[in-house]
C-alpha cells in the first residue's frame, strides 16, 4: 500500500511544494529503497529479537513516517517520512514467520495465502482511495498520508493478546516388559549353568560329574 499511495498525487505534491519532477520522483524512490534495505534487515532482527515484539515495532515506524509525511511541508522531511514508511514492507514476512508459529499446520496454507492476497488488495486500495480523497476543487495530498495512518493505527498487529499456552506434548509411552528385564537374562534352560551361581532351577538339574554312567 506504501508504494502505490503517492502515485496519483505526485502533480499535487510538485505543485504545492514548487518542485521539480526529478525531486518529487524520490518521494516514491525513497520507499523503495527503503524497503529493499530494511526488509531483510528486520527480518533477520525479528528472528533473533523476537517477530511479535519486531512486527508492532514495524507498524509504529509506519505510523510515525505517516504522521510525519502528513505535518511537513518540506520535500526533505516528506521523503524522510516515505523512508520510514518503506519500513512497512518487512511487515509481510514477519507476519508470515508469526503465522508459522501460531497456526496449525492444517490451516498454515489457506492463512498465508489470505496474508498474501492483502498485499495486492492494499495496493489497489491505495490507488482508489488516494483517488477519491484527492478529487474536487481544492485537493489535499496529505488527506491520503492521514489514511495511510489511520490504517496503521487500527491494524489487528498494535493490538496485544495473550498468547496461548503451547499444546500439551502426550505422555511418555511406558517401557515394554523386555526392556525392564536384565540383560543378559538368568537362562531357564536345565543344560546351562545358571548365572547367579549355584542357586536356581537350571543348577539343581545339572547333572554331576561323578554321577555313574548308565550301561
Amino acid at each position: 500500500m506504501m508504494q502505490t499511495l503517492v502515485v496519483p498525487i505526485l502533480g499535487l505534491i510538485q505543485n504545492d511544494l514548487e518542485t521539480s519532477s526529478a525531486n518529487v520522483s524520490w518521494v516514491t524512490t525513497a520507499t523503495l529503497l527503503s524497503a529493499a534495505v530494511f526488509t531483510p534487515l528486520l527480518g533477520r532482527f525479528g528472528d533473533q529479537h523476537g517477530k511479535k515484539k519486531t512486527l508492532v515495532a514495524v507498524l509504529v515506524v509506519m505510523v510515525a513516517g505517516s504522521v510525519l509525511a502528513a505535518v511537513t511541508h518540506s520535500l526533505l522531511w516528506l521523503i524522510v517520512g516515505r523512508v520510514l514508511q518503506g519500513a512497512a514492507t518487512a511487515i509481510f514476512p514477519l507476519a508470515l514467520s508469526v503465522l508459522r508459529e501460531e497456526i496449525r499446520p492444517a490451516k498454515l496454507p489457506g492463512a498465508m495465502a489470505m496474508v498474501s492476497g492483502t498485499l495486492a488488495f492494499g495496493s489497489g486500495l491505495a490507488l482508489v482511495a488516494t483517488g477519491l480523497l484527492t478529487s474536487g476543487d481544492n485537493p489535499d495530498y496529505r488527506s491520503a498520508f492521514w489514511l495511510a495512518t489511520g490504517l496503521a493505527a487500527l491494524s489487528p498487529g498494535g493490538r496485544r493478546r495473550p498468547s496461548s499456552p503451547p499444546p500439551a506434548r502426550p505422555p511418555a509411552a511406558a517401557p515394554t516388559s523386555w526392556a525392564r528385564s536384565p540383560w543378559p537374562p538368568p537362562s531357564s534352560c536345565s543344560c546351562c549353568p545358571s548365572p547367579r551361581g549355584t542357586s536356581g532351577a537350571g543348577a539343581r538339574a545339572a547333572p554331576s560329574a561323578a554321577s555313574p554312567v548308565p550301561s
